[in-house]
């Protein structure tokens, strides 16, 4: 599981996010079942987490160096279209400037994908809690953000996620 490519660059049947997320569940049902079977769930959804937000910091990174002229937050708004791809997501945008990104999450097509999957006990390790893929991929860009001043951390702030029983 590495980083993978956050810009598309192929045709615009190119594979969606959602569906590259399905067929790493799938991939990764198995193996959780059997680090579970053999040191626990805690140690279990650990090391899995563990290994999704190394893959997604690299895939951060991976799509930094790829963009012309360092990446803002105006590029990292462009690149929503990947995660959205198949009505993955359903977002309301709330703001959106070169300072400010803003959005509710209607829909998620993820957290639903996990759960029919029989896999909505590990789905936030898989793609939404604060301590993997989602947080962890703007980790990995954010020491490449860039404003007027240079280089800028940027802060996430993140409320609510169906996946762990919440709802907006």
């Amino acid at each position: 599981m590495t980083g993978e490519p956050l810009v598309q660059t192929g045709a615009a049947d190119e594979l969606g996010i959602l569906a590259r997320r399905r067929i790493e569940a799938a991939i990764i049902a198995p193996i959780y079942a059997e680090l579970r079977a053999e040191i626990g769930e805690t140690r279990a959804k650990a090391l899995i987490a563990r290994a999704i937000r190394q893959a997604a910091i690299e895939a951060g990174k991976d799509f930094a160096g790829k963009t012309p002229g360092g990446v803002n937050l105006e590029t990292f708004q462009d690149i929503q279209r990947l995660w959205t791809k198949d009505d993955a997501l359903r977002i309301e945008t709330l703001k959106a400037t070169s300072e400010v990104f803003e959005f509710n999450v209607r829909r998620c097509r993820y957290a639903e994908s996990y759960k029919a999957m029989g896999l909505a006990d590990i789905g936030p390790l898989l793609s939404s809690n604060s301590k993997s893929r989602h947080f962890a991929v703007v980790h990995g860009l954010s020491g490449f953000f860039t404003s007027s001043g240079g280089i800028v951390d940027v802060v996430m702030d993140w409320r609510m996620t169906s996946q762990e029983g919440k709802t907006t």
